[in-house]
């Protein structure tokens, strides 16, 4: 959730997610977590990536509601 924007998580809610999980990462090894816009502004695609290997360890996209 820490790389969604704050205006997003200010103004819309989670409506689904969907996650993959592809290596694990291993005790010790930093891990990097990364989120980008899809086409539609409240659409993210999640990548967390193992640096210490560098191997991606899960995918995920989540899909946002405005509350309004």
């Amino acid at each position: 959730m820490e790389t969604i924007p704050n205006d997003i998580m200010d103004n819309c809610y989670l409506y689904s997610i969907d996650g993959r999980y592809v290596n694990e990462a291993q005790f010790g090894h930093t891990v990097e977590s990364l989120a980008e816009h899809e086409s539609d502004q409240y659409e993210f695609r999640h990548t967390i990536k193992d640096l210490d290997s560098n191997q991606v360890c899960s995918t995920g996209k989540t899909v946002w509601k405005s509350r309004v």
